[in-house]
């Protein structure tokens, strides 16, 4: 009989060891996540049952996909991919890293305000926008370096960070120290928003500028509201920042002095009641609207939040036909370098009109 070389001997022990550490090592939280997200829809939506072999094949995709992904990104993308349109409903699952899922789940909780909202890109963070506090340290683009940072959770008990910012992979990387500032989301929210409203001056004409810190809650709604109204008196036009906002229509009166040029700015993540009040802002004061095709336009109707993971998973009737823009242009924020196309577009289309 013939032996078998040590070499190969080797080789099929390490292989089997590797097979079994990586079964070990492989995160059960994913298949523990799928089941949550099975269990709930089971329990809400009856038409599980009275189209049964259309939900089996659903709900066997969902078991293999918390199986088979190797990260909570790839299972967040299976699971939306699955999910899309099941039984004329459509499903969007928030991290922790979406404002919404903070006003959902952690409204009244404190958020860790460091200036500036951060969007994660790959296993980097970067400065999405920046707030009233993080204007001398942050640059709209700016990449974090540090490594294992997150804005969330990693500053819940420090009072200051110490980070590393790069604006390109070419600059130099610079210090800063954020200060932590934690406060209620809802009040954060409403904050930066008043804070949001500037004016600038473009030819002896005053130009106003309006941001929506995300969250349309009633408070934010109402600031919104008086803001432009008065915007609309003593301004000759006007730019209104919805992107990455959600949460209720502004439903209160506009009182519009006058019409005047007004740009509203819109993204993919613009949806419910953001992206309905870009449309109303196109009919009520012919706004000319700038950006990306936005999210849909129904209200959530159910949602679920997971244990296995933070994860928040809303259900919503139907679609909703997304806002087209008027002017089709990408929101980036890739080695930006503070630049935002997007803005530059919306001032450019009003200069023209005001000259």
């Amino acid at each position: 009989m013939r032996s078998v070389p040590l070499t190969r001997l080797l080789t099929t022990i390490c292989l089997f060891s590797t097979a079994e550490l990586w079964a070990v090592a492989k995160p059960l939280p994913l298949s523990d996540a799928a089941g949550e997200v099975i269990t709930w829809i089971e329990s809400v939506d009856p038409s599980t049952q009275t189209q049964k072999e259309a939900w089996d094949k659903v709900r066997k995709a969902l078991e293999t996909a918390g199986r088979e992904s190797e990260s909570e990104a790839g299972l967040k993308l299976s699971v939306t991919r699955i999910l899309q349109h099941w039984s004329g409903k459509s499903f969007r699952v928030l991290d922790e890293a979406d404002p919404q899922s903070w006003a959902l789940q952690s409204s009244d909780q404190p958020y860790p305000d460091l200036g500036a909202w951060f969007q994660a890109r790959g296993n980097k963070w970067t400065v999405q926008y920046i707030g009233r506090h993080g204007q001398k340290n942050f640059r709209r683009g700016d990449t974090v370096k540090n490594t294992g940072f997150h804005p969330i959770h990693a500053v819940q008990k420090a009072q200051a960070l110490d980070l590393e910012v790069q604006s390109s992979p070419m600059s130099p990387a610079r210090k800063v120290k954020a200060d932590v500032r934690p406060q209620r989301f809802a009040d954060y929210v409403l904050a930066e928003t008043q804070a949001a409203g500037t004016i600038m001056t473009q030819d002896k004409e005053r130009i106003c500028l309006q941001k929506s810190w995300f969250w349309l809650n009633d408070a934010v709604n109402s600031h919104l509201l008086s803001r432009i109204s008065f915007q609309t008196e003593n301004c000759a036009a006007q730019l209104i920042d919805l992107r990455d906002s959600f949460g209720l229509e502004p439903t209160g009166p506009l009182k519009i002095a006058k019409k005047i040029p007004t740009v509203v700015l819109i993204n993919q993540q613009t949806r419910e009641g953001a992206a309905r009040f870009a449309l109303r802002l196109k009919k009520e004061l012919n706004a000319r609207v700038i950006g990306e095709t936005s999210g849909q336009t129904v209200l959530p109707e159910k949602l679920q939040t997971l244990k296995a993971l933070p994860w928040t998973v809303i259900s919503y009737a139907g679609t909703g036909a997304p806002v087209e823009p008027d002017s089709a242009v990408k929101d980036s924020l890739v080695y930006a370098e503070g630049l935002d196309t997007m803005y530059e577009q919306g001032l450019q289309w009003i200069r023209e009109q005001i000259k």
